[in-house]
């Protein structure tokens, strides 16, 4: 009789719990905070848990969706689908870009503008960027998917901040490991899910600490200062950027343009600067990080990689008084007027050059 009512204490005990994270969680929903949606992964860092929809608050405000596939967009089509043009994008913050909203990033924009490849083909952009990533980063996250989804073009996204990231490239095989990593069994266990809400719930509350910290403190974000004040320091920066970074993150990029064109496929490489690398006239630039950004155009331009090059259509707009980034923080992300400007130069180099193979058979049958 004891051994009972202590089960059933147990159970209310539980079942209360459970109705106040499941009340917790709807309150969260209704309150529009960030949710967590990030699992560590050994081999590339971190992912995306699939199927989701979130809200980013840190850098003003918009709304995303974690599709299947763990990406940051919408739901792709079948991939036996003909008349479609896929397109990869592989870069950093600057590429997933959660700052603006999905129709206004610049991988959307690219699938607008599907005239400027192919007029009898749909343009489909997949966004593999992922905050922090480095060239290494990028190019597992593209080995774990090529196996499996048929890209046609891929971009790799580049700034002047890779050049303090470089991690060897290596040679560990990752197999035909494909995203999500992992088991959709184990996804959906009553364990997991259990799992999933508390780190959510902890996620929620560590955000409530965060903002009312900035709210009564007037805290500033530690970065590194690559520029300092004293002008041999900064030469001897210079010199390590120009005769030992560039050199290096120059030859990875080649290694990576050449295993990608050994399977057939059209690969660009994009210069994407941070706001710290425009001219003069933002307040975040920094001549030290303009001098590395350009040092390393010039060198991709003399590389043979297919390089664009999106610092001319980003400086002209700032020379005329516009801001193409957002002053959220040190080096900040681009806001839609950015955006807007990438996608026109990225599309008008990737279009001629998809021009110039002979396009693609099945193009008649595009995305409605």
């Amino acid at each position: 009789m004891a051994r009972s009512k202590t089960r059933s204490k147990f159970l209310i005990i539980f079942l209360e719990l459970l109705g106040l994270l499941l009340c917790f969680n709807f309150a969260l929903y209704l309150m529009d905070v960030p949710r967590l949606d990030i699992f560590h992964d050994d081999t590339i860092k971190k992912q995306r848990f699939s199927s989701q929809d979130n809200v980013f608050r840190s850098e003003g405000y918009s709304r995303y969706h974690v599709n299947s596939y763990g990406l940051v967009g919408n739901e792709p089509v079948n991939l036996n689908r003909p008349g479609v043009i896929r397109t990869a994008l592989f870069g950093d913050s600057l590429v997933e870009a959660l700052q603006v909203s999905q129709h206004k990033k610049f991988a959307s924009l690219l699938e607008n503008d599907s005239n400027a490849i192919d007029e009898n083909c749909g343009i489909e952009t997949w966004n593999y960027g992922f905050q922090g990533d480095n060239l290494t980063n990028s190019y597992y996250r593209y080995v774990l998917q090529a196996n499996s989804i048929p890209f046609d073009i891929v971009l790799f996204f580049v700034n002047e901040g890779d050049l303090f990231e470089i991690t060897p490239l290596g040679s560990q095989d990752v197999g035909n490991r494909t995203i999500p990593s992992f088991d959709s069994r184990l996804e959906n266990s009553m364990w997991f899910k259990f799992k999933y809400y508390f780190q959510r719930m902890t996620f929620a509350l560590y955000y409530f600490r965060l903002r009312v910290k900035d709210y009564f403190m007037d805290t500033k974000n530690n970065f590194i200062e690559l520029f300092a004040d004293d002008k041999s320091q900064t030469i001897n920066n210079v010199n390590k950027v120009e005769k030992i970074l560039i050199p290096k993150l120059v030859k990875q990029i080649k290694t990576v343009d050449t295993k990608i064109k050994e399977q057939n496929k059209n690969v660009f490489f994009v210069g994407l600067p941070t706001a710290r690398a425009m001219p003069e006239g933002l307040p975040t630039h920094e001549a030290f990080r303009q001098t590395a950004y350009q040092t390393l155009a010039n060198a991709l331009e003399q590389s043979g990689v297919n390089f664009i090059n999106t610092y001319p259509g980003l400086a002209d707009v700032t020379a005329n008084g516009v801001d193409p980034y957002s002053a959220w923080e040190p080096g900040g992300h681009l806001n839609e007027i950015g955006h807007d400007i990438v996608a026109k130069q990225i599309s008008a180099i990737t279009g001629r050059s998809w021009q110039q193979t002979g396009g693609k058979e099945g193009c008649l049958n595009a995305i409605q």
